[in-house]
């Protein structure tokens, strides 16, 4: 018999750059967001861009940036994103996140 710690939902946003993260990076930035609620978020923001639907996005909350991350690669650069812990329990700033800003 198993549980539902063992066992695994395969889920993906449909966007690229969201799902490479989701399958290769995501586990280790430290956070308590699933993966699951990334890929549906992610899927949200793919959609929106499909249908010219556009805005600005906001996560209170971000600590470490695992689900902020995932936005920022799917979000489209018309938009503003702006993330901020208001407990400022964040080990690093996103600026330094080899994901979002390669070098």
């Amino acid at each position: 018999m198993t549980t539902c710690f063992e066992t695994s939902i395969d889920i993906a946003s449909g966007h690229p750059a969201i799902d490479r993260y989701l399958g290769e990076s995501y586990e280790q930035v430290r956070g308590m967001s699933s993966r699951f609620a990334a890929a549906i978020c992610g899927h949200l923001i793919r959609r929106q861009s499909e249908l010219a639907i556009a805005g600005d996005l906001v996560e209170i909350g971000t600590f470490e940036g695992r689900f902020f991350i995932a936005m920022a690669l799917g979000f489209p650069a018309a938009g503003s994103m702006n993330a901020f812990d208001p407990n400022g329990r964040s080990a690093r700033p996103l600026r330094d996140d080899p994901v979002l800003f390669p070098r």
